[in-house]
This record gives structure tokens, sequence and C-alpha cells, in this order.
């Protein structure tokens, strides 16, 4: 381009299909022959799909659309890395066409004002998106609702989000031509740059809102790293021959490292990977990386022959075939064998979740089965109280005609408090909730349930302004404003702890092949499991709590569904207790108001 004043976008498309394509290929191909011989049909099937769009650069789309409050580990999801591939490509696209156009048009000179611009959109976008969001998706994009409910899937995968990352490194470009000749300062903007990605690989964590303002911590730490780094004089930390090869192998250690620590995960039941198992993954990463890079890779950037060429085409061709028919075969289920339980055939575990979940049908919004009279139960939490509902239905609703009234967000429904990322709805919900409960008889009771210990991570209190006091809270913080909900009505109060939980989708253990190599699985050992001890500690505090205020009446699940250190996952009838891997399944939550419902009249009839 500086060259010849032109440019060839063909050229350019065609050698970035030549560095990308064939090491994709061959990494796709082989994860997903190995992937057909141990992942169950609902995992092969979200394999075969991911496998596509990752050919095609639209996995990010794919995972998007996926990524729901029913979505399937990442751990076991081997292309979910491929994300960001897809993303590289889309921005390619799209910048080298704003190239193209800009030198068309001989207006070279605002290269640099135009990547500002798209800098400061994109990061305007992140934070319209997190911080006004409630008045930006009503008042715009009120229609796309559905689509982007997801706030941080939507920020992290959608390339509009995530430009102004690509944008630094385009003003990179301009900047790099001004070089400091001070050996000092450029010493200094190294370890700073260092530093600054030092400080997000160790501090950031899953709870974070990504990108948004985040990003732009180990983005400018990486460009700073760039751009010093040829003059600071410790740049040897990354100028050695290892570090060299290993940015030699990365494209083919980016690719391969998330498959292996996928299928990892997938044969040891996502248990936390010991020092042993961490090292074998690295060590594997490498081995597979290394031949890629040489035996793949390399060739194909350079001069590749006929017979290579026509290989890694019909490795192509036939990766898109494959993949199709396992995608469109529900994950060949012709590979599992009879299972030990009695479990419902749908399309994957997503839909037996959704269909089996003791919240639906329709249960999750703030409704009273009667609107005309008082209810008698009125039921508040986030999906692990929405559970309650089917079993509430069924019993106290069929048999003794009690009216229910069931609340519905992801909310601790508690007054003063809020969560960390739905700070505003929160608080909407919860005013909602005791506007309803303050005049509630004293023949009523409220049921008060949530993921007690995820809640509490992500719960504050907010002030007068309704903004977050950014200070963790413990279990007497919750005591508190439980006691305070007491308060405000004269209905009896009722606590329901933690639910076990199963710790691994059910559904997707059950519909498992028995593995053609690893062949240690047998779906026996997941009918029951062993005590969480976290879940049981909030539990007992919740119990104690009860016992020294006598505020409320606690039911601890643990009580119901374990014996001694072990808890079933099945009811009496071989049926899943859970829909996925921690809520409570229609039978489960039939179980359990089955065990409590003379504790419930008792409570309605005093």
């Amino acid at each position: 381009m500086h060259n010849t004043g032109s440019i060839k976008l063909t050229n350019f498309y065609v050698k970035r299909v030549k560095r990308i394509l064939p090491a994709l290929i061959t990494t796709l191909f082989l994860s997903f022959l190995f992937a057909s011989l141990i992942f169950s049909p609902n995992h092969l099937h979200t394999i075969a799909g991911s496998m596509l769009s990752a050919i095609f650069g639209m996995s990010n789309f794919y995972f998007w659309f996926e990524a729901d409050y029913f979505d399937t580990s990442t751990k076991l999801k081997p292309f979910l890395h491929t994300w960001s591939l897809g993303i590289e490509e889309q921005f390619y696209l799209f910048w080298s066409i704003i190239i193209f156009l800009i030198y068309k048009f001989r207006a070279k000179n605002i290269i640099l004002l135009i990547t500002i611009a798209i800098f400061s959109v994109s990061l305007f976008f992140n934070y319209i998106f997190v911080d006004d969001k409630d008045s930006f998706i009503h008042n715009f994009i009120l229609k796309a609702t559905d689509l982007i409910a997801n706030e941080k899937s939507t920020l992290f995968y959608l390339l509009p989000f995530r430009i102004y990352e690509f944008a630094i490194g385009s003003m990179l470009v301009f900047v790099y031509t001004f070089k400091i000749n001070n050996k000092l300062l450029n010493d200094f903007l190294f370890i700073i740059g260092l530093l600054l990605i030092i400080y997000s690989v160790s501090q950031y964590n899953s709870s974070i809102v990504f990108p948004y303002f985040y990003a732009l911590i180990p983005t400018i730490g990486a460009a700073l790293v760039i751009y010093s780094g040829e003059n600071s004089r410790i740049n040897i930390i990354l100028n050695n021959r290892i570090m060299i090869y290993i940015g030699l192998i990365s494209y083919s250690l980016y690719l391969v490292h998330w498959p292996v620590i996928s299928f990892y995960n997938y044969l040891l039941e996502e248990q936390d990977l010991e020092i042993f198992n961490q090292l074998s993954i690295i060590f594997i990463s490498f081995i597979f990386s290394y031949l890629i890079y040489n035996f793949v890779e390399t060739p194909f950037r350079k001069k590749v022959s006929r017979i290579g060429f026509l290989f890694i085409l019909f490795i192509f061709i036939l990766t898109i075939i494959l993949g199709l028919h396992a995608y469109k075969n529900k994950g060949w289920e012709w590979r599992v064998n009879t299972t030990i339980v009695d479990i419902e055939k749908v399309e994957n575990s997503e839909v037996y979740h959704k269909q089996f979940y003791g919240g639906n049908p329709g249960y999750f919004d703030y409704k009273a089965y009667d609107e005309s009279k008082f209810a008698d139960i009125v039921l508040l939490g986030d999906s692990h109280s929405a559970h309650y509902a089917y079993g509430l239905h069924e019993i106290l609703y069929k048999k003794f005609n009690k009216n229910i009234y069931v609340g519905g967000f992801s909310c601790l429904h508690l007054p003063n408090i809020t969560r960390i990322d739905y700070v505003s709805l929160c608080i909407e919900y919860t005013n909602k909730m005791l506007e309803y409960i303050k005049d509630l008889p004293e023949t009523s009771i409220i049921i008060i349930s949530n993921s007690w210990n995820g809640q509490i991570s992500n719960a504050r209190y907010f002030d007068k302004e309704n903004n977050i006091i950014d200070k963790k809270l413990l279990i007497t913080d919750i005591v508190r404003e439980i006691i305070n909900l007491s308060n405000i009505t004269k209905a009896k109060l009722v606590v329901i702890g933690n639910v076990p939980t199963a710790g691994l989708n059910l559904y997707d253990i059950f519909t498992r092949p028995r593995p053609l190599i690893f062949n240690n699985f047998n779906p026996i050992d997941y009918l029951y499991r062993e005590k969480d001890s976290a879940l049981v500690s909030i539990n007992r505090e919740l119990k104690r709590f009860s016992e020294e205020t006598g505020k409320f009446t606690f039911i601890d699940p643990f009580e119901i569904l374990c014996n001694d250190n072990k808890c079933r996952n099945i009811d009496h009838n071989n049926r899943l207790i859970y829909s996925d891997n921690a809520h409570l399944s229609k039978y489960g939550s039939y179980f359990i108001i089955d065990s409590i419902q003379n504790e419930l009249l008792e409570l309605l009839n005093k």
C-alpha cells in the first residue's frame, strides 16, 4: 500500500484465507472426530453447529445466540474460542473496505481521524449499553430486546462493542512512526505495559462486564509493550528464543488449546483440574501446535503442492458434510446406550431444561392465579425460587385451592439490596413486590428462595440515589433484610435454603454414550452426589438465624433430598430431580413441595 499507493483487496483476502483456514480446518476436523467418540448427542449437536459457524467466520454470532440462561457450560464447548477469530475476520472485512474507499477517494489524510472516530463510537456504544441501557433499549431498539437480553454476551461477542480494541492497534501504526530514543522512558513504558497486562490476567473474572471500559487496560498495555519493546533494554523478557518460538506457533496454539481443555473437562466431569492434568493440557497443546504449525500452517503460508491443496480441500468439504449431518441428526443419537433413568427424549439438554424446569410454563412473572383476591402464597426470589412453582401449582393450588402469586426476576427481592449487574431492574421489581406484600393478611405466607451463594456474591446495598455501595454482603446482611421484610407485611415468612444441586447436567449425563476410548464412564455414579459444603454452610446459617430470631420459618432442601453425605438426583420413580445442573425439574419441584405441604398448610391455617 505504501509502495504502490494502491490496494488489492483480492490479494489481501487470499493471504488471510491461506493464513487462517488450513490450520483451522485441520483443528476442527480432528477435534470433531475425537468429540464423536466421547460426547453426548446434545454436546455433539452443539459442537457441529459451532464448527460450521467457525468455518465461515460466524462463530461469535452462533455463541451469542446460544448464550442464554439455559446455556451449556463454556468448559464443554471445544470451539468456543473461535468467537474471537470470527470477530477478527469480520474486522478484516470491515476495515479493509474502509481503507480501500479512503484510498479510492484519495482521502488518506483522514485515516487517523476515522480510526479515532471508530474508537470513540465503539466505546460510547459500550457505555450506552451498560450505563444507559434502559433508555437505549426501550427507545431505540425495543424490537431487539429478546436478542440483547443477555447484556454481557452481547458486549462480549459482537464487533461494534469490540472494534475499539482493534482501533487502538490501528492508531498504534501512526504513533509507531514517532519513536522515542530515550532508553529509560522506553523501559518505563514497557514495564507499565506488562503490568497492565498482568493486572488484567490476574484480576479480571467472569463477573465483570467485558469489554466495556475494562478492555482498555490490557489493550493499552499491549500497545505500550509493542511500541516500546524494540528500544527497551528489558525486552529480553519477550525477545528470547522461547518466547519467539511461542509467538511463531501462537496461532496453532490458540486453535488447539481450548479443545484440549474442553475434552479434559468433559472426561473429568468438569472437576477442578489438578496440577498434573494442567501440565498435561499444556504439554498436549504444545505437541499438537508443533505438528499443525510445521505440517499445515507453514506449508500453506508458503507455496503448497497440488496434492496438499486437494487434500485440505477434501478435509474442508468432509468437515462441512460431517458437521451438517451431525447437526441435522441431533448429534448422532444412535451412539447412545439405553438410559438407566426414566427420561423424556427431546432435542438436547437445553430443550429439556426449558420444557421440564420447575418454573415452567409461564410462572416466572409477577401475577396471581386468581388476581381478584389476595394470594395465599407469594413466591419470591430468582429462578431457584420459581422452580417451586410447579409443585405449588400441582399440590397447593389444584388440591387445596390456594391462590399463588409468583414473582419473577433474578434478584434477592429484599429491601435496600440490588444486584451489581441488574441495578435498576432489581430495584424496580423489588419495589413492585414490596408494594404488593404490604397489604397481605396474616393468613398468607411469603416463600423466599434463591441461589443464595450466587445472589449474595452479586448483591450490594444501594443509597438513596440508587447508587451501588461497593461493599460485599455477608449472610448477616441478608438476614437483616429478611427481618426488615417481615416488618413490612403481616404475612408469615418462609425461607427455603439452597437445593443440593446436581453439579452436572443430568440430561446430558444420562444420554451420554459410553466412550469408545477412556471408557471409565458409569452413569450409575450420578444417581447421587456428595453434599456441597458451601451450599450446606449457607443453609446452616439461615437455619441458625431462623431459630434465634423467630422471624421466619426455615426449610432445608438438604434434609429432604440427602441422607448422610449423599443427595439424590432422581425421585422415587427414577425421574430427574433437576432439569439442568442446579434447577429443580417439575419432578423435583413436586417432590420437595409434596414433602413440605403439611408444614405449609399448617402455616396457612394459623
